[in-house]
């Protein structure tokens, strides 16, 4: 009976489109689905919620789905089997209007897998919902293009708009042997006034050839409060955040403020 008790208590019921689902937060009771899409929602303080299912051998696609009532902040699902070897993660930043991504994976072989979502925990955002649909996929390996060197991107230094207190100046150098291609930066706040969020904002990199530097502006206007200057928060800066480069150096894309 107390085994039994344990493992309700484990799981969340809520009500989404008239239809009950179950959040279990213990990895070791995940709440099977049988079904090819199942979602969930939470409140500000997040969590991490983890669903079962038996999948085929092949190509699995995996869609990721969020919604927020307020501000953007990051939802991703990480694919493991029972012994705990990751597969593959589906990650996608969310806001008031629902945004959603989509990943193949490849399963070698017919097995039970779990799927572990993650909200993050934010005082700001009241409500934050998912969905994950999966079905076939097609999994594709990139040709990497061959080259005679490879680029190598960092923060040469980042200062904080004098006219605006919620644009970051950032200046990115090409410290490789060959030209980059283009990516993406991403700033995700991390601390707003002492409490932990997870809000993200992206910018387009264009190409920077071998040995230059290039000056960009990001605007966190979107994912701050109004009475909150950037500065005064603990935010991390990633160049090529979605590796979409292959460099020289893959070490030295992140660089922190305020991480006490």
């Amino acid at each position: 009976m107390i085994l039994k008790n344990s493992i309700l208590a484990a799981l969340v019921i809520t009500v989404l489109s008239g239809m009950a689902f179950a959040q279990s937060k213990d990895i070791n009771n995940p709440t099977p689905v049988s079904s090819n899409t199942f979602q969930g929602k939470t409140g500000p303080e997040g969590g991490v919620f983890y669903y079962s299912q038996t999948v085929p051998k092949g190509a699995l696609a995996i869609t990721l789905s969020g919604q927020t009532d307020y501000y953007s902040v990051l939802i991703s699902v990480d694919i493991q089997s029972k012994s705990g070897e990751k597969i593959g993660n589906v990650t996608v930043n969310v806001d008031e209007t629902e945004k959603s991504k989509s990943e193949s994976i490849n399963i070698d072989s017919q097995q039970t897998v779990i799927f572990a979502v993650t909200l993050q925990n934010d005082s700001v955002i009241k409500s934050q919902r998912f969905k994950v649909t999966l079905g076939a996929g097609k999994v594709t390996t990139p040709v990497e293009e061959k080259k005679d060197g490879a680029a190598d991107l960092s923060v040469k230094q980042f200062n904080f708009d004098v006219r605006n207190n919620k644009n970051l100046k950032v200046e990115i150098i090409n410290n490789g042997s060959a030209a980059s291609s283009g990516c993406k930066l991403e700033l995700t706040i991390r601390k707003i006034n002492g409490s932990a969020v997870g809000r993200t904002t992206t910018v387009d990199i264009p190409a920077i050839n071998a040995g230059e530097t290039l000056k960009i502006t990001v605007d966190a206007s979107k994912i701050l409060p109004k009475s909150v200057n950037l500065k005064d928060t603990t935010f991390k800066i990633i160049v090529d955040s979605a590796n979409a480069l292959s460099e020289s150096n893959e070490t030295n894309n992140e660089v922190w403020h305020n991480l006490n």
